[in-house]
């Protein structure tokens, strides 16, 4: 088997250089060819030239594969991509479920010329530039929750894990991995039953498939135009337009704090340094890094609170 994709990577690789989206080699697009074999690397592939795509037909993780090669020096805009995972991280330790050819899982390297303290800010420019690329793409109007989650239409759609390299020095200095998960063509019999109520996909949501190659190639151009945005103009930018996206805006919401303590308010959205505000019903504002935020609302709104998934974490992850 190993003898026999060595012999089918051979061509490819020689004809790498030439492949464009509409291409077919054998009825399949190029894309789909690149991604039937793990380990196939392709350079300057289609619209976003000179970064490097690693594909892989099954992994663990891709941010762990990302990771690995930003620790031994893969540049800014260097890809993983995998048709499938057998286990995907979110953010807390959670398992993102992964099925075959249905959705996007993919993590992107990056190397900001930012300090370090802005790193945390990461997460929302992703969330921002992965819902701009959705909207644009699959034509459909997603939105943004703090920190990571992608939405659409009261259900989450996708979700982004950012991990940095902060504790420790790489290859070619500092860099983040920001790992994205988006249901794509997922229909409702991909999910897991226990979260059947509260995950969508792009199909289920637009009745339309779409081809994940060019979701992919739209999501790198602009998370890597946000984060230049993000070097040259600041982050006020970035916060204004994703403020226009938050799907928690001035919602009622509780929150535990991390003394256990329950707060009831409503949700401001992020403030300048990315974490979350809420006003309780006191007037008093609380700053949450990290912890659990859920609706809980009265009347409708709170009819939703258990069908949402609306627990959050710090914004960045940091390895040891």
């Amino acid at each position: 088997m190993a003898a026999k994709r060595d012999r089918l990577i051979a061509p490819l690789k020689k004809q790498q250089k030439l492949f464009k989206p509409s291409w077919c080699i054998d009825g399949m697009t190029a894309w789909q060819i690149k991604s039937r074999w793990s380990n196939v690397q392709v350079s300057g592939a289609h619209n976003t030239s000179m970064y490097e795509t690693h594909f892989f037909l099954s992994t663990d993780s891709t941010n762990r594969l990302a990771f690995e090669f930003a620790e031994k020096g893969a540049g800014h805009g260097t890809a993983v991509i995998a048709e499938s995972q057998v286990n995907g991280r979110g953010r807390l330790g959670r398992i993102w479920h992964s099925p075959p050819k249905k959705g996007l899982y993919c993590s992107i390297i990056i190397r900001p010329n930012l300090a370090l303290h802005e790193y945390p800010k990461i997460t929302l420019a992703a969330g921002l530039a992965v819902s701009n690329a959705l909207d644009r793409i699959c034509a459909c109007a997603s939105l943004v929750k703090w920190p990571n989650d992608i939405y659409l239409r009261e259900r989450k759609v996708g979700g982004i894990l950012t991990e940095s390299s902060l504790n420790r020095l790489g290859a070619g200095g500092h860099f983040a991995v920001i790992g994205i998960g988006l249901n794509i063509n997922s229909e409702r019999s991909d999910f897991p039953v226990e979260i059947l109520h509260k995950a969508t996909s792009v199909l289920l949501e637009t009745g339309r498939q779409n081809d994940l190659h060019e979701v992919f190639q739209a999501i790198r151009t602009e998370l890597l135009q946000e984060i230049t945005v993000f070097e040259k103009n600041g982050f006020d930018d970035i916060l204004r337009r994703w403020q226009e996206k938050d799907a928690l805006k001035d919602r009622y919401v509780r929150w535990v704090t991390h003394a256990g303590m329950l707060v009831y308010g409503r949700s401001k959205g992020p403030d300048a340094t990315g974490r979350l505000i809420i006003q309780d019903d006191s007037g008093q504002y609380h700053e949450v890094l990290s912890g659990d935020v859920l609706l809980a609302g009265c009347g409708e709104e709170a009819e939703k609170t258990e069908d949402l998934d609306c627990k959050v974490g710090a914004p960045l992850q940091p390895r040891s």
